[in-house]
Formats: C-alpha cells, structure tokens, sequence
C-alpha cells in the first residue's frame, strides 16, 4: 500500500472556526490529506470564510447530541456550561476529543496545565479522557507536550500526526474582519496576534504534515 492510499486512514476531527481549526484544515488539504471532520452545533453551523469559499460543509450535532455533550463536558470538567452558543461550542469539543486519538492544541501556554481560551476546554478534555495532547504556545512558538506520568505539560519536538486527530486551537492567528458593536464599522479583529505570529503558526501546523509524511514514506514506499 502507497502513502496516497494510507493518508485516506487520517481523519482531522475539528470545529470550522477560523484561526487554528482552519488553517490546520487548508494546509492539511494541500499536502494530501482530505479528511476532515468540521463539527458545528445546531445554533451555530456557520464555518470560517476560508473553508466556506472551498465548498466544504460542516457536520452538524444535533440538539440531542450537544445536550449530551454539554452534560458530559460539565461532568467531566466541573463546569456549568449552558445551553446558548457560547456553552454548545464549549459541548463541541467533546466531540472533537472523543473522536480523536491525539489533540493538537495553538494557543498561548498559560501554566504547566492549561492554556487559553475555549481551547483549553479541548486539553483538559483530553488529559481527563486519556488521549495524547501537545500543545504549540503561540507566543514563544515551542511544542509542549503532556505528560501524564508527571501530570503536566512538558517541552517536546514537533510532533506527528496520529490517524485520528484534531487540530484546534486559537482564532487570533487568522486576519478576518468583524462588525464594531458600537461603531458599526467593519475591519480587523483587535486580538489579531500579527502576521508574523500567523506565519510561524502555519509553518508549524505545515511541518507537522511534513513530518507525517515523512514518517508514512519511510514505511510504506
């Protein structure tokens, strides 16, 4: 069996949001890899522009499955999620965690556990359910990993991917524009992290498709 053939065993279970989830997405699709999973919630099904304007579509979980989710993430975590857009995205990432073997997590590393924003609902998910988790800090550019014999999260080389994975991460790397609530203007996010931040973010989210084929190359061709 070709590599060509083996890449069709690699499946990206993600969430269409713009940043990470869509570059991880975009770049995967430009070195062959096809497959990838963009799990939106009923009250919420919109994807990033980018994913838009290549006619993919997302999987939609229905109100019964995000419920569900929800409920579990609340379990799980501690949390109280509830149910409006903001807590049913929060319930999506179950679905990318569960589904996947391996997470990919770019956000900011805020401590030797955790890192920022609703990404770090996906690590903690992950660490609780047992599944490999790393993590590239977008500020010092570093992969980290977690380690769950020291219960932390400790620095790694860059990683490869695992056939059931999710790259997920932070929308600050991407440069959209968004409507000023109070102005009515539309232009650039405030979080935008820069365009050399974006940069270094891509060619880390394309090295590890690299690596991976890399890796595939030596055993099967």
């Amino acid at each position: 069996m070709s590599t060509k053939d083996k890449l069709n065993e690699y499946t990206n279970h993600t969430g269409g949001a713009y940043g990470a989830d869509t570059y991880g997405c975009i770049i995967g699709i430009e070195h062959g890899f096809n497959n990838h999973n963009h799990y939106r919630p009923y009250d919420n099904v919109r994807l990033s522009k980018k994913l838009r304007d290549k006619g993919l579509k997302p999987v939609i979980l229905d109100e019964y499955s995000i419920k569900q989710n929800r409920h579990r993430v609340n379990k799980i975590l501690g949390k109280n999620y509830q149910d409006n857009i903001a807590g049913n995205l929060q319930a999506r990432n179950y679905h990318q965690v569960s589904n996947s073997h391996t997470v990919y997590c770019f956000s900011k590393k805020t401590s030797d556990t955790t890192i920022s924003g609703g990404t770090n609902t996906a690590l903690q998910l992950a660490i609780e359910l047992g599944n490999e988790a790393y993590v590239f800090d977008v500020t010092t550019f570093e992969w980290w990993y977690y380690d769950m014999e020291q219960w932390k999260l400790i620095p790694c080389e860059s990683p490869i991917l695992d056939k059931q994975y999710a790259i997920v991460g932070t929308r600050d790397i991407e440069d959209y524009h968004v409507k000023d609530k109070r102005t009515g203007v539309w232009g650039s996010r405030p979080q935008y992290l820069g365009k050399e931040v974006e940069a270094k973010v891509k060619k880390a989210i394309a090295k590890l498709y690299e690596d991976t084929l890399k890796a595939m190359e030596e055993i099967y061709d």
